[in-house]
């Protein structure tokens, strides 16, 4: 498929007079573009993932695991009590405990780090851009 695209463009008096056109004529200009080169949005977009750390009661029970920016609900296989999740990357996410918890973590550019509540096993979460998250969502 092709697009062509005609725009018209007016030439404007310019406030010094050596450079004012005396009689502004429309000059036209024509762009083709060829869409069947084109990269369709879906194909263009390449996942993003974020790094995810959930952190036990020792420092030894540590489970990391990398996960997709999506939106979609992903299990989380670490049975351990989590005391507190880190996130790092461009996500903003939401966790579920066994026992009813919800925590969100919300990370831009550096890892967060944020409590769970009472702790415990966490049974799923989800991840998507930070900037698509409404407050209510939380």
């Amino acid at each position: 498929m092709k697009l062509t695209l005609l725009a018209v463009v007016v030439s404007t008096v310019l406030t010094t007079p050596i450079f004012a056109a005396p009689n502004p004529e429309p000059l036209e200009i024509a762009l083709s573009i060829d869409t069947a080169d084109q990269v369709a949005p879906e194909q263009a977009r390449i996942p993003l993932t974020a790094s995810v750390t959930l952190h036990g009661a020792t420092p030894e029970a540590v489970y990391p695991t990398v996960v997709q920016v999506n939106g979609k609900s992903f299990p989380i296989g670490a049975k351990l009590s989590v005391s507190y999740i880190t996130v790092q990357g461009f996500a903003g996410c939401v966790f579920y405990g066994i026992d009813g918890s919800k925590t969100s973590v919300t990370s831009w550019t550096i890892p967060q780090t944020v409590p769970v509540g009472p702790p415990q096993t966490l049974v799923n979460g989800t991840c998507r851009d930070p900037n698509t998250i409404c407050a209510f969502e939380l």
